[in-house]
């Protein structure tokens, strides 16, 4: 099951990192949608596809506890805002 609250996991003067609320979707599906976002990432995705992403992200979220606790540490930033806006948005 998957959580969507946006939960803050760090935060910087200049960095907001956080889970994925549901509203999150669209425009994380249009970033994963745009050929020049996606070119060096193995082209564009699906809606569904973009979809999925997220759902294993918050997998991972659930055993992340574990995972820092290992030897074996690998990161993943799912969402930088800066003065507001979500990172490759335009501004309003």
């Amino acid at each position: 099951m998957v959580e969507w609250n946006g939960t803050v996991v760090l935060t910087t003067p200049r960095l907001l990192l956080r889970t994925f609320r549901r509203d999150d979707l669209p425009l994380y599906a249009a970033l994963n949608a745009d050929p020049e976002v996606t070119r060096y990432l193995g082209g564009p995705l699906t809606r569904q596809d973009s979809d999925d992403i997220v759902v294993m992200a918050g997998a991972t979220a659930r055993w992340l506890p574990a995972l820092r606790r290992s030897r074996h540490r690998r990161r993943n930033v799912h969402r930088v805002v800066a003065a507001g806006a979500q990172a490759g948005s335009s501004p309003s």
